[in-house]
């Protein structure tokens, strides 16, 4: 009797994820961004894993951000106001979200000559898929300058997100430019996944039964 009892309790645990069953992602594409200072420091660099000492994972996370040089991370332009800037990130398929992941923006040698370019304070927009709806926003989120490893602010799960707009509400100090080093997402597993693996465990447990 013990054995449909330890099947039923697992379909229940598949079928509501923990936090701790989140994944790490990362957007697709930039949707759009207000400026940038020249190809080199372009918005993309935010998304491609160039100043991390490896891939998106959650060991990089702790990990200080490793390459300070040109070409990896995104700069605004010259003579905008650093409080204007924006990006906005996008998925090709719809996401449940459940936190942001930032790396501060780091070049000139690293975080003590930055000149007082990291983001303190941020906006969170998220949008479905048509790009207008909004499903929820986080404002005032407080970053730490001078911080080389990634920075997690997370939040309750938001369901279908294709879009999401990073507002800049405060800098370090600088009145010339800002940016951002490396962004990432952590995501709920599709349910298609979970189900997998809790088909597999039925049949192995019924498997059990008959012998």
């Amino acid at each position: 009797m013990m054995k449909p009892f330890l099947f039923s309790s697992c379909l229940a645990l598949a079928t509501f994820p923990s936090a701790h069953a989140a994944v790490m992602i990362v957007p697709d594409s930039i949707h759009e961004v207000s400026s940038f200072f020249s190809p080199e420091y372009k918005p993309q660099n935010t998304i491609n894993g160039s100043g991390l000492p490896g891939d998106y994972s959650a060991s990089s996370i702790h990990a200080a951000y490793s390459n300070t040089g040109g070409g990896n991370h995104w700069t605004s332009a010259a003579d905008t106001q650093p409080l204007d800037q924006f990006i906005t990130f996008a998925f090709n398929t719809a996401q449940d979200l459940t936190s942001f992941v930032m790396w501060n923006h780091q070049s000139n040698g690293g975080i003590s000559t930055n000149s007082g370019y990291d983001v303190t304070l941020f906006d969170l927009t998220f949008y479905a898929a048509d790009g207008t709806t909004v499903l929820f926003t986080l404002n005032d989120l407080a970053a730490q300058p001078d911080t080389a490893s990634g920075q997690v602010f997370n939040f309750s799960v938001v369901e279908g997100v294709s879009l999401v707009r990073f507002d800049i509400e405060g800098v370090q100090g600088s009145n010339d430019y800002t940016g951002l080093g490396e962004v990432a997402f952590m995501a709920v597993p599709e349910p298609g996944a979970a189900m997998l693996g809790v088909m597999a465990l039925a049949g192995s447990v019924m498997r059990r039964r008959r012998n």
